[in-house]
């Protein structure tokens, strides 16, 4: 982060990228290194000693030759009359890169306007029912978020700095390992705050044994920010069932909306009453199984919200359709891409490619229009899931592999993966199936709900031969799929 930070310094163009795992980067992960790189065409690459070995021994000469770690970085630093730049407020400070860490993602552009404009946007928002202002209310962030993902950028890091929050910074594989870490930090700094997914909660409330409740403290965290994936009421209503004994109150839960376009808030709740929901309009709700749907609370100061039909009409309150957004917290486009900008706007208006309603001056987020995954906080491609499962699960034998997610209440989202295969033999079918299961899992680091193998001619396309994923996904939400491995 301190690279992050010089760079930023020094008027260049910094962007975070998911670190590499404990063994370094396989293949996988090198693949979308070198993919990342060919998008923003970067002059360094700073990461640790055991991740530049693995790229110099694993990557091309034109990505490995400009790998260094800080440590080249401090040795060849030089006494210079450093003076901060004065830059332009509209000058774009970084990228912040979108689909996680998957493929090759696009680099959003985001100005010092934006992000300053964002943060306090989310202060602002933050503070609404606390008695006073969120600095007069909040002393600590506490953060276990990585730094490539914009709610720990923004949400933590800039946060943090611009408005003069002490931060507090946990591994995120401490979190994943021992959930209890985070939630013990919240109870020892006073008075404090952390945002995070839904499963991050959901994981908290799975994973703490009743002894280790009984000996914790949150009455002094004041706002628990929930988004970054759909909110479950389901997820909520567990978290303060387990943690109201200890002193964790319902109102603490502030549900969000955001993407890294819009730098990370579009909306959030102000009354500071936990999660309130709406019935979900006729034929919103099913593709996630939700019949309730929780307010993500109104648009941030300075950012407006309205949803539309297809044909850009501005629709009423209850209609369901895509979110658009106007503010000054919007990005400048996407570096290198200006096609791509120039489709995600609108009369002025980002096209989210979100489906949502407004009630009442307040979003509520139904699904979503484009085929992002939204798997643990965590945004994912189906193209890219598909590749992966295909490269580790029979190879030639696989014909089409088709990728989806499903609702598994408290859980939220969760993969499925649908693969046509040649094979007959059950032991071969078996093997290709946890073959596929461990490839994804380590490559994503998540697990798999399910994984059918299908007969060819299975998965449904269009006349271009792309695949039809939402009219895989009914078929087999309807038990309408035939399974190789089960007759």
């Amino acid at each position: 982060m301190d690279a992050w930070l010089g760079a930023l310094f020094l008027s260049a163009l910094p962007v975070a990228v998911a670190p590499a795992g404990l063994m370094g980067l396989d293949e996988q992960s090198m693949a979308r290194l070198v993919s990342i790189v060919e998008r923003v065409e970067p002059r360094s690459i700073v990461c640790g000693q055991r991740s530049r070995k693995s790229i110099r021994d694993g990557a091309r000469p034109e990505v490995s030759e400009i790998t260094i770690t800080p440590e080249d970085l401090r040795n060849g630093l030089r006494a210079s009359g450093f003076r901060m730049p004065k830059g332009d407020r509209e000058e774009t400070a970084y990228l912040q890169l979108t689909s996680g860490s998957t493929g090759a993602p696009r680099a959003v552009m985001v100005s010092h306007r934006a992000a300053i404009q964002n943060v306090l946007a989310l202060d602002d928002a933050i503070g609404s029912p606390l008695p006073g202002s969120a600095q007069e209310s909040i002393d600590t962030i506490i953060s276990w978020l990585p730094q490539h993902h914009d709610m720990g950028l923004i949400g933590c890091l800039c946060y943090s700095f611009i408005c003069g929050y002490e931060l507090v910074m946990l591994p995120p594989q401490a979190f994943l390992a021992r959930p209890r870490l985070w939630l013990e930090h919240l109870g020892r700094a006073g008075r404090t705050m952390a945002g995070s997914p839904s499963f991050a909660y959901q994981h908290c409330t799975d994973r703490l044994k009743d002894g280790e409740i009984e000996q914790l403290d949150l009455a002094g965290w004041q706002a628990a920010m929930i988004g970054a994936e759909m909110v479950r009421t389901e997820v909520v209503e567990g978290f303060v069932d387990r943690f109201e004994g200890c002193g964790f109150r319902r109102g603490t839960f502030r549900p969000c909306y955001g993407l890294a376009e819009a730098s990370l808030v579009v909306t959030m709740d102000r009354f500071g009453e936990g999660s309130r929901t709406r019935p979900a309009p006729a034929g919103s709700g099913a593709e996630f199984g939700l019949s309730e749907i929780v307010s993500s609370g109104a648009p941030v100061m300075e950012t407006e919200v309205r949803t539309t039909a297809p044909d850009a009409r501005v629709l009423a309150d209850g209609e369901v359709g895509e979110i658009r957004i106007k503010g000054e917290g919007l990005f400048n486009g996407y570096y290198n891409q200006p096609e791509a900008t120039a489709r995600c706007f609108q009369d002025g208006w980002l096209r989210s490619g979100d489906l949502g309603f407004l009630f009442e001056g307040e979003l509520y987020v139904t699904g979503r229009l484009k085929d992002l995954l939204i798997i643990h906080g965590q945004n994912l491609m189906p193209h890219e899931l598909e590749r992966v499962a295909k490269s580790f699960g029979g190879g030639p034998s696989t014909h089409r592999t088709g990728a989806f997610s499903i609702a598994r209440g408290a859980e939220g989202e969760e993969i499925v993966l649908v693969s046509e295969v040649a094979e007959r033999d059950p032991e071969a079918l078996a093997a290709i199936e946890r073959a596929v299961r461990v490839g994804v899992g380590r490559t994503f680091s998540l697990a798999v709900a399910d994984v059918l193998l299908v007969p060819p001619g299975t998965i449904p396309v269009t006349t271009s031969g792309k695949i039809r994923r939402r009219q895989l996904r009914e078929s087999y939400l309807e038990g309408r799929l035939r399974r190789m491995d089960r007759g």
